[in-house]
């Protein structure tokens, strides 16, 4: 069966194969004779195909003109005064010839404090500015952009542009640290540190255009030097010179930290404490008062008087020291 199948196999394919070479030719002549008819259907006697590139726009025709400038009669083509056209007007239409129009744009180009004119043919932006003696950086930017085609009137912009990395250095301020010392005197001050400022260095990019500077970008920062702080010392140690005990009134006038005294001249500093609760102020004397009728000694401003009795009580009963 199997020697049966094989032999009809190969009889099968002797006898379609030359049917198969006799329907190709059939297929290949047929589609010959359709794309010549179409051909002809799609032209006409005496009509010659161009190819034509007007301005940078390529397309084909048909014409029946037998020269060029009949060609561009006949395609309503005008040309101006300086448009270019090759080949010449008068050269004879052949078939497949090739009809190239050069078209000039005028355009404007802004750049370096100058603009420049020129009439060019239909180009790319970037490829006028090179065709201009233009040249152009990385970072210069340029409007419209550089791939759009250039137009007749077309005014470009050509903004240069430069960065550059700086390193600028900051001063850092130190800081003031005031230190008791109980056996210095009150009063006393004395600079046990001087202060020093540090540095801080900052990088920048700095961006220009033409020429000049549009900002300026932080991009890092450290601290260089540090700074050294200010150490004060200050006596906290009171000698205690005349006392007295009375009421304290209070008043308002300069809101500071200081009083009116009839005992005790003006400039003095006086330690007040109240009697009642144990709060204590230092005040220094810059008026005259109060009156002694009156059975007070001491008149507080109400900033310093508030910090040991509510003003409201109007009084109170206190002890007052001199500072010496």
């Amino acid at each position: 069966m199997k020697g049966n199948r094989k032999n009809f196999s190969k009889k099968a394919f002797k006898f379609f194969l030359p049917s198969l070479i006799v329907i190709g030719l059939g297929v290949f002549v047929l589609r010959g004779w359709y794309f010549q008819a179409e051909e002809k259907v799609l032209s006409f006697e005496g009509e010659k195909r161009v190819a034509v590139v007007d301005g940078g726009f390529a397309y084909g025709a048909l014409t029946r003109a037998e020269t060029v400038e009949g060609f561009l009669e006949e395609e309503n083509i005008k040309l101006g005064k300086k448009e270019e056209i090759y080949p010449g007007l008068e050269t004879e239409i052949s078939p497949g010839l090739r009809i190239k129009i050069i078209r000039k744009y005028r355009v404007g180009i802004a750049v370096d404090g100058e603009v420049k004119s020129a009439e060019l043919e239909k180009m790319k932006i970037k490829e006028a500015l090179e065709r201009m003696g233009v040249p152009l950086s990385p970072l210069d930017e340029v409007k419209p952009a550089k791939e759009r085609l250039i137009a007749e009137g077309m005014e470009i912009e050509v903004t240069r542009v430069e960065e550059e990395e700086i390193t600028e250095t900051h001063p850092v301020e130190f800081e003031t640290i005031v230190e008791e010392d109980g056996e210095m005197k009150w009063g006393r001050r004395e600079v046990e540190q001087e202060g020093e400022k540090g540095e801080r260095e900052v990088d920048y990019l700095l961006r220009y255009e033409n020429g000049e500077l549009i900002s300026k970008k932080k991009l890092s920062s450290k601290l260089a030097k540090k700074p050294v702080n200010k150490v004060i010392v200050k006596g906290t140690k009171i000698e205690v010179g005349d006392i007295q005990r009375g009421l304290a009134s209070w008043y308002a006038h300069t809101n500071d930290m200081t009083c009116a005294s009839v005992k005790f001249p003006r400039g003095t500093w006086l330690r007040v404490r109240n009697q009642e609760n144990g709060k204590e102020i230092i005040v220094q004397v810059d008026d005259y008062g109060p009156s002694p009728e009156t059975g007070k000694i001491i008149d507080l401003e109400k900033t310093a008087f508030q910090k040991i009795a509510d003003p409201w009580r109007g009084v109170a009963e206190v002890k007052v020291e001199e500072i010496l």
